[in-house]
């Protein structure tokens, strides 16, 4: 009998421990799928070994959970991309780069600093495309982007302002820190060696500070340097202090 009353006992102590793990695995199951809606991808799945020991179930769920949040966060990854990045070229938009230009804007307000922000433009690339082609057009576009990203500090941000022209956003500094930049971007491209021979690559660029002018302001006068550049012959650098009509 007394055999019988342990041998029951321990039964019930057995259970009561099963259904105490489950619970406080299905608590933590609950919170690791909340945190992964929530986009928090620090929860370790791997502590799920604490609660579940080497229960072959439990390890099954574990590891499909670890699957999920994986693929789970690089969906969360990839439409980061396709709401920041221009696809074909792989730096920031249109959109994403003017939320970082109003970001730097105000700081620039707040803080009485100054930035500086560029307009780049590719010469003559219409005659690119009808020449050789769009699929030799996009690869232009994407070397260009790799000879301007070579060029710039880490701080610096570019983004495809649209078609072939580019925006640059200098934080922190003056037209004066950033004018030996744009020189070397422009001549860096200029001296692309292109499979083709005929292929030749130039570029004007205008650009201006923050002087205590909007934003607005900011952009019209960098498009009008650009205009500038564009109209003294192109494959030149004009700004309100700075001018390479005669001096590439």
């Amino acid at each position: 009998v007394i055999i019988g009353i342990v041998s029951i006992a321990f039964s019930i102590f057995i259970i009561l421990a099963t259904i105490k793990i489950m619970e406080d695995f299905l608590l933590k199951l609950t919170k690791t799928l909340d945190d992964i809606s929530e986009g928090k991808y620090e929860t370790n799945i791997r502590d799920y070994e604490n609660l579940i020991g080497k229960n072959k179930e439990f390890y099954v769920i574990k590891n499909a959970l670890e699957k999920m949040q994986s693929r789970v966060q690089k969906r969360e990854l990839d439409l980061e991309k396709l709401a920041n990045y221009d696809m074909l070229t792989m730096i920031y938009n249109r959109r994403y780069l003017f939320q970082m230009l109003d970001d730097e804007y105000e700081k620039a307000k707040i803080l009485d600093i100054n930035f500086t922000i560029a307009l780049l433009d590719l010469d003559d690339f219409k005659l690119v495309n009808d020449t050789f082609g769009h699929f030799i057009g996009d690869d232009v576009l994407k070397r260009i982007v790799e000879v301007i990203k070579e060029c710039l500090r880490e701080k610096d941000m570019v983004g495809r302002y649209g078609g072939e022209e580019f925006l640059i956003i200098f934080p922190d500094s003056c037209l004066d820190e950033v004018i030996g930049i744009l020189r070397e971007i422009r001549q860096n491209i200029e001296n692309i060696e292109w499979e083709i021979s005929s292929l030749k690559s130039t570029v004007s660029i205008g650009a201006v500070d923050y002087r205590g002018q909007s934003l607005e302001k900011m952009i019209q006068e960098a498009d009008y340097y650009l205009y500038e550049a564009k109209h003294q012959g192109k494959n030149k650098i004009e700004s309100p202090i700075h001018s390479q009509k005669n001096n590439l």
